[in-house]
């Protein structure tokens, strides 16, 4: 009897897609996408970006020339930071002298962001990556 009690139990979570904790269960995997960008001299480049499961959401800014300065703003899909990064909801930044810079949020199915990569060289473009990584 008690043997069988396991096999229901186990054949209802196999029935309604459990894992029973297993950590490699396919909606437990990481996603990641990597995005390419340059910025211009003093300027701002924008991402979108959306959150494909639920998790913390970790964005990654890498340069090559590290005579740059480069920031890694993430705000609201709603802001136009076109007109003024300062006026949007700051959702997460690195703005240090630093490469890598590295933002961490937690995140939700759906939601919809932007990335800004904020160039303080006045005198020198970049090129960059974002790694963006959802766990």
């Amino acid at each position: 009897m008690r043997k069988l009690g396991l096999t229901i139990i186990l054949l209802s979570l196999a029935a309604c897609g459990g894992s029973g904790g297993n950590p490699n269960s396919p909606s437990q995997q990481p996603v990641s996408q990597t995005i390419s960008g340059t910025v211009g001299v003093f300027g701002d480049t924008v991402h979108a970006i959306s959150a494909s499961r639920s998790g913390t959401m970790t964005l990654t800014l890498q340069w090559t020339n590290n005579s740059v300065d480069l920031d890694l703003y993430l705000v609201n899909s709603s802001c136009n930071p076109a007109i003024s990064l300062a006026t949007c909801q700051d959702l997460g930044h690195a703005d240090g002298f630093v490469n890598p810079e590295v933002v961490t949020r937690t995140v939700s199915q759906g939601e919809s962001f932007q990335a800004v990569v904020d160039n303080q060289s006045l005198t020198q473009s970049a090129n960059y990556t974002i790694t963006v990584r959802i766990q």
